[in-house]
């Protein structure tokens, strides 16, 4: 029988997500004879940009374990060849962020270096940083996909020098706006609920109608200017927005990040991107064990999964609104069904899931809003109100309703 091992790790940070393996309609004994935590996963990229870097450790495990394990308590820093060395501290279980800000300098090697709590020590070949590229534009497209779907093509040309590095790996980071359909600028509160003297007041609402939602990318994007005469990127596909996602339903952001790689650390993500997008692990196209730049100090036979990268970043951001390219026509569906509850005439106080003391207790536990109470009083007067699921009338179970610094309408 063969043998797997996977480790659950998003593919938006490097290079666990691509080791998941499908799913299959029948289940079926696995043998394994690796010991889940024996394999180290390495996610590191160091880049031009001046930040605090992250590096993420994590031990890879069976298909029959749970997952993901981070490996904690290792000390990490990387060096480069002016004898510099900046420190990683934990901030979260296998996660590791540089103590002071740093950023990549052209013509500088540099070299990971990991001790972990059991001693064993790692390091990786020494990397360059690549002269980077420049993202001339990001722009959206209206326009069938491969499968005949109709959406919003995101597009980047972007600009490298001549003797610089053909090779790019792309993230993004979406945001859009989220607008409840059934907000009202007031709620109903109990004053009250005792029957029959049951009473409620109104009161403003503290949430808001308008909210906005954020996704990062979690799929390998790779292109490649090799063998063109100019090093240039032209309209090449970084995302595909079907028409009916709802994130497109109003205003909509994408952040796309440019990481100019070396071909080695492209071939790793090009073989790890191929193998994520199998759609049978066990067909006769495996790749085997996929090996990159980092290595066991203590034990030479050890294998280790992961690439320590040193890539130059540019982005740009664009904004879009729904309307841009498709004026008059129906948003997309809004993501929570937006069924509307009416209280029934005659419903006794607290008797059923139409009538007001139910429903305020429903509120309590964030199922249902008022979103219209056109007659309130001391006493109440079924069929005056409605509600809809909590959602439908705030926001705030979709996004925050805090605007982002760099939003502009």
């Amino acid at each position: 029988m063969q043998k797997f091992v996977r480790h659950l790790r998003h593919l938006g940070s490097g290079i666990g997500g691509a080791l998941l393996l499908l799913g299959c309609i029948e289940s079926f004994p696995i043998e394994t004879d690796i010991t889940p935590d024996s394999i180290l996963v390495v996610e590191a990229t160091i880049t031009n940009e001046a930040k605090q870097q992250r590096i993420v450790l994590s031990r890879s495990y069976a298909l029959d374990q749970q997952g993901p394990n981070p490996e904690t308590n290792a000390q990490v820093k990387v060096v480069d060849d002016g004898q510099n060395e900046y420190v990683f501290q934990e901030t979260e279980p296998g996660t590791y962020v540089s103590s002071v800000p740093f950023s990549a300098k052209p013509g500088r090697g540099y070299g990971l270096n990991i001790v972990t709590s059991e001693g064993k020590s790692y390091g990786s070949d020494s990397q360059i940083l690549q002269t980077g590229s420049v993202i001339d534009s990001v722009y959206p497209v209206r326009e069938l996909n491969d499968f005949g779907k109709d959406g919003i093509a995101v597009y980047v040309d972007a600009t490298g020098s001549e003797n610089g590095s053909r090779y790019f790996r792309y993230t993004y980071e979406e945001t859009y706006k989220i607008v409840a359909p059934f907000y009202v600028p007031q709620d109903a509160i109990v004053v009250n609920d005792q029957w029959p003297d049951f009473e409620y007041a109104l009161v403003e609402r503290k949430s808001k109608q308008t909210c906005y939602g954020t996704r990062i990318s979690n799929q390998i994007i790779l292109s490649n200017t090799d063998g063109q005469s100019a090093n240039k990127t032209k309209r090449f596909q970084v995302k595909f927005i079907p028409r009916d996602d709802y994130s497109i339903s109003h205003r909509y952001s994408i952040l796309v990040k440019q990481y100019t790689q070396s071909a080695e650390a492209y071939a790793y993500y090009e073989t790890l991107r191929d193998f994520s997008l199998s759609e049978n692990p066990f067909s006769e196209n495996q790749p085997g064990f996929l090996e990159g730049n980092v290595f066991s100090k203590s034990d030479p036979k050890e294998r280790i999964i992961g690439f320590f990268d040193v890539a130059s970043v540019t982005t740009k951001r664009m904004f879009f609104n729904y309307v841009d390219f498709y004026p008059g026509e129906p948003l997309p569906h809004y993501p929570s069904f937006c069924s509307i509850v009416e209280p029934s005439p005659g419903c006794p106080g607290g008797g059923s899931a139409g009538c007001i003391p139910s429903m305020i207790r429903n509120i309590r536990e964030e199922i249902l809003v008022f979103y219209d109470l056109s007659s309130p009083g001391s006493e109440p007067a079924f069929g005056a109100y409605k509600m809809v699921p909590f959602a439908c009338g705030n926001c705030t179970k979709l996004g925050t309703n805090t605007v982002p610094d760099f939003w502009i309408e």
